[in-house]
């Protein structure tokens, strides 16, 4: 517990932590290094450093199990396209440097990246240098175990597809257009991305496919006439804490429809479904339901669901007390340790906590906000031995390198423990209705008093 008094007024500080860095690897045999810019790089080398290759493709080629190929910041023309198999113990990992993009060359068309045939290979973008773009999208097929952590790929075609009988494919921290799944493939995670669900399919589509965890999603618009989410024939699908926002006014499509294929054996909760003006909020078994409440009363599903406006920007809110905050399933399949910006989950510090898992205080969504609030306090005599209190916190939010605060807001989920200095104390509700809590005392005889005030927060400290 953090506890911070002095008279009159209290302060309360949560730390800040914004990292980009990635998740750590198993040492590799070999660092194979790609700089397109730098005027010694050759293809027909082995990739050092004093002479790196000129394309991702060669460092692809010659990759084996346990390498890591680091790619310097620049833009690469020319479709790349990953065969590599590394091995559970021994991955091949491609990490880039900087804001690195592959595009496809002139007259071509497609995927800039894919994977095909290729096994235990990450693709990793370091987070807050906006990670690695494929102009083009990326596929994935026949390819096993790959991860995707910190792409952005929004194409005019699909933004990630994977197919051909995939498996244990993970799109992570990622800005793409939709994401495709196509029959057979089987333990997909998709977690904590901004899927912007402006290709032929909306947000997400999986179709025949098994076990796929569709976990802590922003999705922030689908075409008119498709739904966000979409499950078909598909069994063990689980969503859960995402935020589905759906912006279009005239979209008729449910926001999440889950056939009678797939309904028995998926599992939604802790989602944040709010939809639009023309649309009903799910598809279950072929029939619409228009609330979570009776989503949840006719299936069982959906019962810690909510129906209210996220309140989000293009990447996160700064409304104080938007319904994502502190709701979250915490352990909930595919749920990652840090978010979109690589930041773990700390609440916020003045809103109820009604998620679950340990910490119950995760937001749902692919950001985890940051809090700090102050306790601003101020005595006012009312009479020679009389004084009025007033109470109340501000709060500056931060995700990544956004912030914003705010001061005028009613904060009801937490207590003021008011030490008055003469040895008696209390604690009080603050305010629900106003940002501002008044609390009077009378002091038994006239003196100088220092005043401690505290406030009690929903997350455990002070």
């Amino acid at each position: 517990m953090l506890s911070s008094r002095r008279a009159a007024t209290a302060a309360v500080s949560v730390s800040l932590a914004l990292t980009g860095i990635t998740a750590a690897h198993a040492d590799s045999t070999t660092t194979l290094y790609v700089s397109g810019q730098s005027s010694a790089c050759t293809d027909s080398g082995t990739g050092t450093q004093a002479a790196p290759y000129c394309t991702i493709q060669a460092a692809a080629d010659a990759a084996v199990a346990g390498d890591t190929v680091e790619i310097a910041n620049g833009t690469y023309a020319g479709q790349v396209d990953i065969k590599s198999v590394g091995t559970a113990a021994a991955p091949i990992v491609f990490q880039t440097q900087g804001s690195v993009s592959i595009t496809d060359a002139t007259g071509q068309t497609g995927p800039s990246l894919s994977f095909d045939g290729a096994a235990y290979v990450s693709f990793e973008g370091q987070l807050l240098n906006r990670g690695f773009t494929a102009t083009g999208g990326v596929s994935v097929n026949g390819s096993s175990s790959i991860t995707l952590n910190g792409l952005r790929a929004l194409p005019t075609a699909d933004g990630v597809h994977i197919t051909g009988t995939s498996s244990s494919v993970t799109v992570t921290r990622s800005v793409v257009r939709d994401v495709l799944i196509d029959s057979g493939s089987s333990g997909d995670v998709v977690s904590t991305d901004f899927i912007a669900g402006v290709g032929t399919y909306g947000g997400i589509s999986v179709t025949g496919a098994s076990n796929t965890e569709i976990t802590s999603n922003n999705f922030y618009y689908t075409p008119v006439g498709v739904s966000t989410i979409n499950v078909s024939g598909s069994t063990g699908t689980s969503i859960e804490n995402n935020i589905v926002n759906e912006v279009s006014a005239t979209n008729t499509a449910p926001a999440v429809l889950v056939d009678s294929a797939s309904a028995a054996s998926t599992t939604s909760n802790y989602n944040v479904v709010y939809p639009g003006a023309a649309q009903s909020a799910y598809s279950w078994a072929g029939t619409v339901y228009t609330t979570a409440a009776a989503l949840d009363a006719a299936t069982g599903q959906g019962a810690h669901d909510l129906n209210t406006s996220p309140e989000t920007t293009t990447y996160a809110t700064f409304a104080p007390t938007a319904p994502q905050f502190n709701s979250a399933n915490s352990s909930a399949p595919g749920m990652l340790a840090t978010d979109f910006f690589g930041d773990a989950c700390t609440g916020d510090p003045v809103v109820a906590v009604t998620g679950t898992g340990t910490p119950a205080y995760c937001d749902r969504g692919a950001v985890q906000e940051k809090h700090t609030p102050t306790v601003n306090a101020s005595a006012t005599a009312q009479s020679t031995r009389s004084v009025e209190l007033s109470s109340y916190l501000s709060q500056v939010t931060t995700f990544g390198i956004y912030s914003s605060s705010d001061q005028t807001v009613a904060r009801p989920d937490i207590t003021y423990t008011i030490n008055w200095g003469d040895g008696q104390s209390q604690t009080v509700s603050a305010s629900t209705t106003a940002a501002t809590t008044f609390t009077s005392h009378t002091y038994a005889t006239p003196g100088t008093y220092s005043i401690t005030d505290t406030a009690n927060l929903t997350t455990g400290g002070t």
